[in-house]
């Protein structure tokens, strides 16, 4: 499936789509919000490996990895994954999942999972589910 609407002006030129987003890149890295959001998956669930669904550049994966967890993160969009926080950002859709059976301990949305296909919702959530050893929220 192509994700193309999810592109360079979906995130940094937002009303030209209807998004909220405008200049994306810059936002992101200076925005405390996903720095605190980071923070507060480590301080309440402690995970050791995580999976974002929809994670854009990833910069909370980034955030996660700063604090010690193997965060990875997954996103349809191209020009995200073009200009990705971190090394384990990585070009996929939820269905299916590049990795193993129970890999996750955590595996998270944030503002995402929405854009999932109707056609696609159920291979998508048991992908979720399978490679989740324990949590999906």
């Amino acid at each position: 499936m192509k994700y193309d609407y999810f592109d360079a002006d979906y995130f940094q030129n937002g009303q030209t789509k209807g998004t909220v987003y405008n200049n994306y890149l810059e936002v992101a890295r200076t925005s405390a919000i996903y720095r605190e959001i980071a923070q507060l998956i480590f301080n309440v669930f402690r995970p050791v490996r995580t999976l974002e669904i929809g994670c854009a550049t990833g910069i909370i994966v980034k955030h996660l990895n700063e604090l010690g967890v193997d965060a990875h993160g997954i996103d349809v969009s191209e020009w995200a994954i073009a200009n990705k926080e971190h090394d384990n950002v990585v070009l996929a859709g939820a269905e299916p999942l590049p990795y193993p059976d129970g890999y996750f301990d955590f595996v998270y949305s944030v503002h995402a999972m929405e854009h999932i296909p109707t056609a696609l919702k159920e291979s998508a959530f048991a992908e979720l589910k399978r490679v989740s050893g324990s949590a999906i929220h």
